[in-house]
């Protein structure tokens, strides 16, 4: 599996979203033909859910009370890479 990290090392409050838009549109023209999977993980003062968007589907998981970010995005990377290995393409 290959994660794509170029835009990590930005403050996404410190960046304009504009960057980021122009940033996704410049990536994806280097994937033609992948599938996009996009994830993300949230946590308040008491709850935490995690998604995945896969083409028109949409995947939503609320997670035990005070879960951390981190079990967020543990499930996010273990569900998702679950996901493309399904979705690989069969020899």
């Amino acid at each position: 599996m290959n994660i794509n990290l170029e835009l990590a090392h930005t403050k996404r409050g410190e960046t304009n979203p504009a960057f980021y838009q122009a940033a996704h549109k410049e990536i994806l023209e280097h994937f033609p033909g992948y599938n996009l999977l996009y994830t993300n993980g949230s946590v308040s003062n008491i709850t935490a859910a995690c998604a995945a968007v896969l083409g028109d589907e949409a995947v939503t998981l609320r997670l035990p009370e005070k879960s951390s970010i981190f079990t967020t995005e543990l499930i996010i990377f273990s569900d998702s890479k679950s996901a493309s290995w399904a979705l690989r393409p069969k020899d």
